[in-house]
């Protein structure tokens, strides 16, 4: 059943606002894109730059509301306390995670020079010091995955759900 345009862009409107009503992560970030946005004004920004910068901002929001999403979803499927509900969860604020730390990498090789610039430093490090940050948390964080057997936070005795073939599910 399709509803009309107005009512679904009603309905959308909703969402946001039960969002910023009750999760403070996405009123952080907000409060942060509104920051990036008065800084990129005030420096003055290529309207190219400054598009990169709006989606960056864009897919931040989206991932801390399908995030949101997600956790309501799994709450009213799974009320109890379960491990593959952790898991759901976990995972989506993983997802939230990475999307904000892309975008404070991408908005650092877009803003960075720009500043550097404003001072009268040089800005001929900001990228491969952005990268290096990157590469070095990526390798980070699989030297952790590596040096650990798992997760001391997820309960091995609840294991996922399994199939009839005994693949996981979830």
């Amino acid at each position: 059943m399709h509803r009309p345009f107005r009512e679904a862009v009603a309905a959308a409107l909703c969402g946001v606002r039960y969002a910023v009503r009750t999760q403070r992560n996405l009123r952080i970030q907000l409060a942060v894109a509104l920051g990036v946005c008065l800084v990129s004004l005030w420096l003055g920004v290529r309207p190219l730059e400054a598009a990169l910068l709006v989606m960056l901002m864009g897919l931040v929001v989206s991932a801390e509301l399908l995030n949101t999403s997600l956790e309501a979803l799994v709450d009213a499927v799974i009320p109890e306390r379960r491990e593959a509900a952790r898991v759901v969860k976990d995972v989506a604020a993983a997802a939230v995670l990475v999307t904000t730390l892309t975008a404070v990498a991408g908005g650092g090789l877009i803003l960075g020079p720009v500043v550097l610039a404003r001072l009268k430093l040089t800005s001929g490090w900001v990228a491969p010091a952005v990268l290096g940050a990157v590469a070095l948390g990526t390798g980070g964080a699989l030297l952790l995955r590596l040096s650990r057997a798992g997760p001391p936070w997820y309960d091995e005795a609840e294991p996922l759900p399994q199939s009839e073939k005994g693949e996981r599910v979830g």
